[in-house]
């Protein structure tokens, strides 16, 4: 159960596991505190921020590690059947992950790219041309009938 205290014990479980696992919500399950007390703890010490930065990117560089590891364990052939496609879910969150942490780190906001400008005139061609085709494939089959 999570406390309604942040306790420097807690405070220290916290670092440590963000350090080890950069997930915010799994490192406030190790320190059984509430997330809305460290995010608290966070905005009002500076030190704490520093910290909780530093444990951070030190989990990032351990995801980033991992990730290479098992990569080559695939390279070399050492991932076989269950184990292979585990790793490239695994895979596929760590690159996500990652890519989320880099666009912080550059200041980024990670959103999505915004969607090409869609020609609206020649989607409404490309619509009526395939209703035209369907209305044509429609009017064939009932005269084949």
């Amino acid at each position: 159960m999570p406390s309604n205290r942040f306790s420097t014990p807690q405070r220290r479980a916290f670092l440590d596991a963000l350090a080890g696992n950069p997930n915010i919500s799994a490192a406030c399950k190790v320190a059984r505190v509430h997330s809305i007390l460290v995010y608290a703890e966070r905005l009002k010490s500076p030190e704490f921020c520093r910290e909780w930065a530093d444990a951070l990117a030190t989990g990032y560089a351990r995801l980033e590690a991992h990730g290479l590891e098992q990569a080559l364990k695939l390279a070399n052939g050492k991932l076989k059947g269950e184990k292979r496609e585990q790793f490239e879910k695994d895979q596929k969150l760590i690159n996500a992950q990652l890519s989320v942490h880099r666009a912080a780190v550059r200041g980024e906001a990670a959103r999505p790219k915004p969607a090409p400008k869609t020609d609206i005139k020649a989607a409404n061609q490309r619509v009526v041309a395939q209703l035209r085709l369907m209305r044509a494939r429609h009017v064939a089959s009932n005269d084949a009938a």
